[in-house]
């Protein structure tokens, strides 16, 4: 057996060798025993423990130094009071000097003594406000979230997924330990979900629980009557627990259907309409440009270069005199214009199609990423019509020619007057004759001066 000495002397021992720190007040709330840790542990902060050292001594000293905000200082003195005063021991939890959280335990001992254990609590504190930072973000989390124990009855579910609730009007509250099954039901039975066309409420159900019952991981779509689209994450753990996160994919479902109606009409619009990056290399062309291009020899796929598929035109004969030049020089001019492009340039070239000619207007965009969006427009029977319009003109010129012509070779004087009886011509012949009349009339003249004139020169 150990002596009384003996035994003192080993619990010291083990006091010094622990990392908790312990001290012991005298009855005159003087300091008369700390362990090893309590004398190294403030060496970086100048306050070391001192024997015989007043407790409200070295709180003063942590006033002074501002080693700790005031008010947990004096709550400390408070503590260490109330523990005297009504012999019933008392713990608490600050953040300390040196950074760590500890838990404060003072007990008053039979003798009078108040001894004072310092447990450092961080790790456990620190998990807590990690557990407790989690739960504040899943509970604000934007999209519902919603965690089932491995019998499917609810651990935990964040206040949107309640909102959705109340949105839809069903009465039901989502609180730790209901059902999945008696949730769904309720839900169902409210019309919250569009159902797929001929499934009964019941076999919904039915079918819902035997394929969550099988699920181990699974992303699906979820339509509901308010026009609102739902993409929920289930995932399945070991212990058969179920996470399940839901994002209102509304917005987002819109934006994929405008974009869709946006490339289908690019697709299937009339005009060749190519995308290139900023290095030239293509990102997409709709069906119209990539069948002009197959028919010069060229496939258009994304990642081509926009140089080869000149060079391919010029290799084909696709690509004809334009400008005066020949292809080859026609090529050239266009790589030094299509990389020194700032903003926009039209360009007009006639392409040969397997003998069919066509007249492109071609528009280059550049833009803000550097890329280059270019449209081609076939105007071939814009050109056709202005080359008609201008030969009919011609012909009609030529046919007033050969009238006025033989107008003026006739032996008699001819006029012609408009409906307002204004001159609109006179044949040389007639020229002739009024000018010996002193007859002098132009074009627009009225009848009546007519008149008036050859009275008075008595013609």
């Amino acid at each position: 057996m150990l002596e009384d000495l003996d035994i003192a002397k080993v619990l010291i021992e083990a006091f010094d060798n622990d990392e908790t720190g312990i001290l012991l007040y005298d009855k005159k709330d003087k300091l008369c025993f700390a362990n090893k840790p309590m004398f190294t542990r403030f060496n970086r902060l100048n306050v070391n423990y001192e024997i015989g050292e007043s407790v409200y001594n070295r709180m003063e000293k942590f006033k002074k130094l501002k080693i700790l905000p005031e008010n947990e200082i004096n709550q400390r003195i408070e503590n260490y009071k109330k523990v005297k005063k009504t012999k019933v021991a008392s713990h608490y939890v600050i953040k300390g000097p040196t950074g760590r959280w500890i838990q404060i335990r003072d007990n008053l001992t039979p003798s009078g003594y108040i001894l004072t254990v310092m447990t450092n609590v961080t790790d456990i504190i620190e998990q807590d406000l990690e557990r407790k930072r989690l739960s504040e973000a899943i509970e604000n989390f934007p999209g519902g979230v919603m965690f089932w124990d491995q019998n499917d009855q609810l651990i935990i579910s964040n206040k949107r997924n309640q909102e959705i609730m109340k949105q839809a009007g069903i009465d039901f509250k989502l609180e730790k330990g209901i059902k999945y099954e008696d949730m769904l039901k309720k839900q169902v039975n409210s019309n919250l979900y569009i159902l797929p066309n001929g499934t009964s409420k019941t076999k919904y159900i039915k079918e819902r629980l035997i394929e969550r019952a099988k699920l181990k991981s699974k992303t699906r779509e979820i339509n509901l009557h308010n026009k609102t689209t739902i993409i929920a994450n289930e995932t399945r753990f070991d212990d058969g627990s179920l996470l399940s996160v839901y994002t209102d994919i509304t917005d987002l479902k819109k934006q994929q259907t405008e974009l869709k109606q946006l490339a289908d009409a690019i697709e299937f619009t009339p005009n060749m309409l190519m995308l290139w990056d900023k290095d030239n290399h293509l990102i997409m062309a709709n069906k119209k440009a990539r069948s002009i291009q197959k028919r010069m020899g060229f496939n258009l796929t994304p990642g081509v270069s926009r140089f080869d598929m000149l060079e391919t035109g010029l290799k084909s004969g696709a690509l004809l005199n334009n400008d005066g030049l020949s292809p080859k020089e026609w090529v050239e001019k266009r790589k030094v214009a299509i990389i020194n492009l700032k903003t926009q340039e039209t360009v007009e070239s006639v392409i040969n199609l397997k003998g069919k000619k066509l007249v492109i207007l071609g528009t280059s965009t550049r833009l803000n990423d550097g890329g280059t969006l270019q449209v081609w427009t076939d105007i071939t029977d814009i050109r056709e019509k202005e080359r008609e319009v201008a030969e009919s003109q011609r012909k009609v010129r030529e046919a007033e020619e050969k009238i006025t012509n033989a107008i003026n070779s006739m032996p008699h004087g001819i006029t012609m007057w408009d409906k307002d009886m204004k001159l609109l011509m006179i044949n040389d012949f007639g020229k002739t004759v009024w000018k010996k009349g002193n007859i002098n009339l132009k074009a627009g003249s009225s009848y009546q001066e007519y008149m008036n004139q050859s009275k008075k020169n008595k013609f």
